[in-house]
């Protein structure tokens, strides 16, 4: 009688057993929530900058806005290098001196690495009150931020020639970008540690 009490119980930590462990479809959807926050920053922010070229490659963007955007950039520029006593010129899109000239072209707009940072600053989740803050004050930074970009290049155009090619297509970039990526680190540090403030209101 003993032996068949024990055969009596082990069913039922079988069943128990089975009843506390989650099934397959629980345990998906625990990663599910656990992950989708990711997936979904991923996913949007592909999508942002999936629109952003699109538009930065129409014709819309090509013939509307380009001209006045780098026309723009060009003079606040010049006005920059001229503080330094280089005495340029500016005519539309282009920089020039006695000594060097240079044109603002795709690229040299800054649009890329900026559009990095804000699509990565909407995308994030965090509440919009945390997101308008870093969204206005970031854009300013990188454009401001570009212009002495775009002074810097002539001050190698000048004093370094043979490094003009080389900063323009390629340490330039970078470095603006890395900085784009720095100012998008320091609002998540901000935007973090005042996000129960934002939430208590």
């Amino acid at each position: 009688m003993a032996t068949s009490n024990k055969k009596k119980v082990k069913p039922q930590k079988q069943a128990a057993t089975r009843a506390t462990s989650p099934s397959f479809r629980a345990q998906l959807l625990a990663n599910w929530k656990a992950k989708s926050p990711v997936f979904l920053f991923l996913l949007g922010f592909a999508g942002c900058m999936i629109a952003f070229y699109l538009f930065y490659y129409s014709s819309l963007y090509e013939d509307y806005f380009r001209p006045y955007l780098l026309g723009f950039q060009a003079r606040l520029g010049g006005m920059l290098i001229n503080l330094f006593g280089y005495g340029v010129m500016v005519n539309e899109e282009i920089i020039s001196s006695d000594s060097f000239s240079m044109s603002i072209k795709n690229g040299c707009d800054g649009l890329e690495a900026t559009m990095l940072f804000l699509s990565a600053v909407l995308m994030f989740p965090l509440s919009a009150k945390l997101k308008i803050p870093g969204l206005l004050v970031g854009f300013v930074v990188l454009f401001i931020a570009n212009i002495f970009r775009i002074a810097g290049l002539y001050f190698v155009g000048v004093h370094w020639q043979s490094a003009f090619e080389f900063f323009h297509l390629h340490a330039g970039l970078v470095l603006f970008t890395v900085f784009a990526i720095a100012i998008w680190l320091i609002w998540i540090n901000w935007a973090y540690k005042h996000e129960h403030k934002y939430a208590s209101h």
